[in-house]
């Protein structure tokens, strides 16, 4: 794990251990005699790719633990007109240092949001995550979607993963979309967000906090296109007037909920 699973980054980036172990393999496979050392902090191989780990075990490639902690060290050694690689790694299994020389050290290197991928977002009024990538609507409930109609959601930009996963959510996206254009008519949804303008003030502190940029400022008062609203309530909690309710889920409706929940004798 190089430059992931660190303070500020994180996120595991889910391929680099599968790249490791199997260019190990390739190597043992190409000369048996060379000796291949892998310094880990966890491996993660998930399903089938946990017999390739074991595999390159039982061929001799041998696997080293250490603690977050106490990354490995690097440095140069020149010597008899050669300079090698010398790495030095504590041992977490074993309790102690090693210290061996290399002629090649190969850093599995995280996988990282791509240069512009905010700006694009912005453009099409998608969310990022924490992490930078582009944020789905619901990860179980609306895999691939963004919070913007009609925009989906695929390949690297969307999550750190292998080739295989990242192939199979541009397979769902491009299903997704034509499933989206086959409509004849697209209904908009019942559940959405109406200003009163009588009790807004102007403040548009709802205008920032919009996820697919809904909102806009006309004569002083904020107002909700109903075609990009996705009702998702965020500028309804951040309306400090409370001018903005969310159809189907109006205060009063919540209040009348939340009074029967609590009088005597219910439940």
């Amino acid at each position: 794990c190089v430059g992931s699973r660190v303070p500020e980054r994180a996120y595991c980036s889910r391929d680099c251990c599968r790249q490791t172990v199997e260019s190990a393999l390739r190597i043992k496979g190409f000369d048996p005699r060379i000796e291949v050392v892998v310094a880990y902090r966890d491996m993660n191989m998930r399903g089938k790719l946990e017999l390739e780990y074991l595999d390159a075990r039982s061929k001799g490639v041998v696997f080293v633990p250490f603690g977050e902690e106490s990354y490995p060290r690097v440095e140069r050694l020149e010597a008899n007109g050669r300079t090698r690689v010398v790495i030095e790694v504590d041992d977490q299994a074993a309790g102690s240092g090693l210290r061996f020389p290399t002629d090649f050290l190969v850093l599995a290197t995280a996988h990282l949001p791509m240069q512009g991928l905010k700006r694009l977002a912005s453009l099409f009024k998608v969310g990022v995550d924490e992490d930078g990538f582009l944020a789905e609507a619901h990860p179980k409930l609306r895999p691939v979607e963004s919070y913007a109609q009609g925009v989906f959601l695929a390949g690297g930009g969307l999550y750190p993963a292998s080739p295989e996963v990242l192939r199979m959510t541009a397979l769902a996206a491009a299903g997704k979309a034509l499933g989206f254009l086959a409509k004849d008519e697209l209904a908009l949804q019942d559940v959405r967000v109406e200003v009163a303008r009588g009790r807004c003030t102007g403040c548009l502190a709802c205008l920032s906090v919009c996820p697919v940029g809904a909102i806009s400022a006309r004569g002083g008062v904020a107002v909700v296109e109903a075609t990009l609203c996705r009702g998702c309530g965020t500028c309804v909690a951040e309306c400090p007037a409370r001018a903005m309710t969310i159809t189907r889920y109006t205060n009063d409706e919540i209040m009348a909920k939340i009074e029967r929940l609590v009088a005597p004798g219910a439940g």
